[in-house]
């Protein structure tokens, strides 16, 4: 399953097409409205929350969960790792799975209906894992983080130089958080520091 929200990045879909020929797996897209989302976004910019990602974080739980109920998928392997993600940064770990801060946010600084955003509600994932019984393994919690051996490790660079990013608006944020642009020296956004925080 995947979430397209209009900001993939050359070397995203790149990656995702490589899976799909090692694996030899179909995927599903789903296309959100682009007017829609980039509201959204812009609403949690305006509304200056911790995390602008968990717009696209929600969408894609969402989308999962109601995959995996649909087909009868017992399990969805996640790339989540709480260590360096949930613990790293707290107060970026609330809002992504609460429905009501996200349609209040858009409520206060949004401007277009959100029709085609997937989203669900906390009873809907009570319902999905007690009844469905769908689990979620985050399976980077099973191996050992070094976080001194990840740095020193070599940054993955795709074919124009740019460091791998989850997307163009993670990269963004994540510049904006470490005080550099979305640009780098070069005024292109493919040397721009992608590094963890």
């Amino acid at each position: 399953m995947h979430f397209d929200n209009g900001w993939n990045s050359e070397l995203a879909v790149a990656n995702i097409e490589k899976v799909l020929r090692t694996l030899s797996i179909d995927l599903q897209t789903y296309v959100v409205d682009w007017e829609e989302f980039r509201d959204l976004q812009v609403a949690f910019l305006r509304a200056s929350t911790p995390d602008g990602e968990i717009p696209s974080d929600h969408a894609i739980n969402a989308l999962l969960w109601r995959t995996a109920a649909r087909m009868g998928v017992r399990f969805i392997l996640s790339g989540m790792n709480f260590t360096t993600e949930a613990l790293s940064v707290p107060h970026w770990a609330y809002g992504h799975s609460d429905w009501r801060y996200i349609k209040d946010v858009h409520r206060r600084f949004g401007r277009v209906p959100l029709r085609s955003y997937p989203h669900f509600s906390l009873p809907y994932l009570g319902w999905v894992n007690l009844v469905r019984r769908v689990r979620t393994i985050s399976i980077l919690n099973y191996l050992d983080f070094d976080k001194a051996r990840a740095m020193e490790a070599p940054a993955v660079k795709s074919s124009d130089g740019s460091t791998t990013a989850e997307s163009i608006t993670g990269r963004s944020i994540r510049g904006s958080i470490r005080g550099t642009s979305c640009r780098g020296s070069s005024g292109s956004t493919s040397d721009m520091d992608t590094s963890p925080i």
